[in-house]
């Protein structure tokens, strides 16, 4: 599955169903969401099937937005 960045419209629609708001997320907290191991997520990230990070300095995170819409393209693809 490639990954494709959301609409703005998707942004919102992913985070009002999850109840939440837009935020970075470091890879503490994208592994409590998704369970996925360090070499997954830079497999998969390389690979363009992951969210890309957002750079912070020397570290990574990723918009909590983008990690949602990751979640509801696995749900949809099923």
């Amino acid at each position: 599955m490639r990954y494709i960045e959301p609409s703005p419209d998707q942004r919102l629609a992913v985070l009002k169903a999850a109840n939440a708001t837009d935020r970075l997320v470091d890879k503490a907290g994208l592994k409590e969401i998704l369970p996925l191991s360090d070499p997954t997520i830079w497999r998969f990230t390389e690979a363009g099937e992951f969210p890309p990070t957002v750079k912070l300095g020397r570290r990574s995170a990723w918009r909590l937005s983008s990690v949602l819409w990751y979640c509801e393209l696995l749900e949809q693809e099923g």
